[in-house]
């Protein structure tokens, strides 16, 4: 491999002012010139915005041809490339068979065409201006090291260019990926000049910002070039593909949500600066996904003793210390959303939005609710928290909290308080509070579940719970999921009706899947309320068995396995029943084929609830 040396790395304008003089044919003729740099160094975006710049359009200078070894499985596929150029008709499938030749031959091949050529008049006359004047033409090669068939052959062929033909030839090469023996060999006859460039940030940014729709991104680029530049930086190096990867991916994500991001100016900055700034360790493989998530307060680090963390604990510490430094730590968009867009391009619109919506810097502390608030008790100001405590310790007193994921975010913050002496609740510690909040009729009975994105243990609404690790916060989640669940239990009765409904339209989603949302994965009984015989109506229509919903009852024991359900065990046993009898009134052979479709079923069925039966009475 042959490294780029950072001390060798010249300003890009240095560069342009060579490349003017060895394209004006005044110094280093004969020989080619190399523009190096690692992978998203901005190489060939420098090459095609030095021929793109007005006072390159106005000279005399012809536009370049260029052609990539990426892909190219032998010489004559390059000078296909340049041929496609050269003239667009030479798309034609004779001008691609003519490849090489018609490209190396020029008047000598057009020549010894007669009468009614295969090849169209332009054609013929783009190759006969290039024969007249082959060296007033430009060559660009890229992806020198990506050459299919080796880079001694594809430095070969560049030498035919500028030895024999007398050309001006670009080369754009990542060194550090050249694993070639002959290569230092090869660049010696071949190359003249060796230019390591690096991305600049000024010049990257202008790039990507054109590049871009319009939008909130594109104008923020626009107006804080400088403070975009000062992320960019700290990096250690830019890589243009990721900072352009990253910000096509930051106006998508603007463009689709919720457009009070937009008009945000601190959520809109929040983004495209932790983008920056934690989207590009990520792209290179300096950052996993699932410590993506973790760099907010959430992650084990965080309630570990120094003496207990590890090499990548270490390495988080001074990644978070280093972007917090450069004031592009904290983004209004949950990091763990941020992660599956920059891996997959997987938006998802429907968290990111209800993230936003109550974010206090999107939507102003008033609009905030007040534990979202208590949530950034480290990003607070002394009044800040004094409002928001008084509006929380009103909301409990009132029986406002209600979503059991809220409710445990409180107890959090609460618990993290009482660690500090101080008290959410006058007077009381939360295992107190908690126990006396969730007894009132008015909070039991309406406690309510909600979709959660964190697992049972880790937290709600896309932020993490503080003090999760606490044994006073493990108390506390007992005591609030049997809570929910029993209202879970008396909110059923009520919904039967529904569910009913459900049902009897091919929705089976209340039997399969009924959970206290997704925070608390274990079954609520339910189905005791429901009539054994009106259900069999419904698995048996019309002499045929409904497969679905015969499939969704008795998958919904296969999962029990801690007897959760054991409140429907005795509904189960005359639902058996009624579903025998049934099937034995149906006139052959509908008897015999809904008996042999439901026999594996219900032993099945019955086999696990006797297994769950035994073992929760062992």
């Amino acid at each position: 491999m042959h490294n780029e040396v950072a001390s060798d790395l010249v300003p890009h304008k240095e560069v342009e002012d060579y490349l003017n003089a060895y394209l004006a044919a005044k110094i280093d003729q004969g020989s080619a010139v190399l523009i190096a740099g690692g992978w998203g160094s901005g190489k060939t975006e420098f090459i095609k915005r030095f021929f793109q710049r007005p006072a390159w359009k106005k000279s005399s200078q012809p536009a370049p041809l260029t052609a990539s070894f990426f892909g190219a499985k032998d010489e004559a596929a390059i000078s296909d490339q340049f041929l496609s150029q050269l003239y667009p008709a030479l798309n034609s499938t004779y001008g691609k068979v003519l490849g090489t030749a018609a490209f190396r031959l020029g008047n000598t091949l057009i020549s010894a065409q007669t009468g009614a050529s295969a090849l169209e008049q332009s054609d013929i006359s783009a190759v006969r201006e290039w024969a007249a004047h082959p060296k007033k033409r430009i060559v660009v090669f890229d992806d020198l090291e990506r050459a299919t068939f080796g880079v001694d052959r594809a430095l070969s062929l560049i030498n035919g260019y500028v030895e024999t033909d007398g050309l001006r030839v670009i080369v754009i090469a990542n060194e550090s990926e050249i694993a070639c023996d002959t290569y230092s060999k090869w660049k010696e006859k071949v190359v003249g000049k060796t230019l390591n460039v690096r991305a600049e940030p000024e010049s990257v940014i202008e790039a990507v910002a054109h590049a871009l729709p319009h939008g909130a991104v594109k104008g923020y680029l626009t107006r804080n070039p400088s403070r975009v530049a000062e992320v960019l930086e700290a990096n250690g190096s830019i890589n243009y593909r990721s900072f352009r990867m990253l910000m096509g991916d930051a106006h998508r994500l603007v463009d689709r949500v919720d457009q009070r991001l937009a008009e945000s100016a601190h959520g809109l900055e929040s983004v495209i600066l932790f983008s920056i700034a934690i989207g590009s360790e990520f792209r290179a493989g300096r950052l996993a996904a699932e410590e993506i998530a973790g760099l907010k307060g959430t992650s084990r680090r965080h309630i570990k003793a120094r003496e207990e963390w590890n090499a990548r604990d270490v390495y988080l510490d001074g990644l978070e210390a280093r972007v917090r430094a450069i004031g592009a730590f904290e983004s209004v968009v949950p990091p763990r959303l941020l992660a599956p867009l920059w891996s997959s391009g997987a938006l998802q619109v429907a968290a990111i939005n209800e993230a936003i919506a109550i974010d206090p810097a999107v939507v102003g502390q008033a609009a905030a609710p007040a534990w979202r608030r208590m949530w950034e008790l480290f990003g607070m100001s002394r009044a800040e928290y004094e409002n928001a405590k008084v509006e929380l310790e009103g909301q409990i007193s009132d029986a406002q909290i209600l979503k059991f994921g809220e409710l445990l975010h409180v107890v959090g913050v609460s618990l993290l308080l009482e660690r500090w002496g101080v008290y959410l609740m006058e007077g009381k510690a939360t295992l107190e509070w908690l126990s006396e909040y969730i007894s009132r009729e008015d909070v039991g009975s309406k406690l309510i579940g909600a979709e959660a994105r964190y697992g049972a243990s880790e937290g709600y609404g896309n932020l993490g719970f503080h003090e999760r690790d606490a044994e006073d916060f493990k108390v506390a989640m007992g005591m609030v999921v049997a809570a929910a669940a029993h209202a879970a239990i008396a909110n059923a009765k009520v919904m039967l009706p529904e569910y009913m409904k459900q049902i009897g339209a091919g929705d089976y989603s209340s039997i399969y899947a009924f959970r206290l949302g997704n925070l608390v994965p274990k079954p609520v009984p339910w189905l005791q309320h429901l009539d054994p015989e009106w259900l069999v109506s419904k698995v048996v229509n019309d002499g045929a068995i409904v497969r679905d919903l015969v499939a969704a009852i008795f998958s919904r024991y296969d999962s029990d396995l801690d007897g959760w359900l054991k409140d429907e065990w005795p509904w189960l046993v005359s639902f058996r029943r009624e579903l025998r009898g049934a099937v034995r009134s149906l006139p052959s052979p509908q008897r015999q084929i809904c008996t042999a479709i439901l026999r594996g079923n219900l032993e099945r069925c019955r086999g696990r609830v006797v297994a769950c039966y035994r073992r929760t009475l062992g």
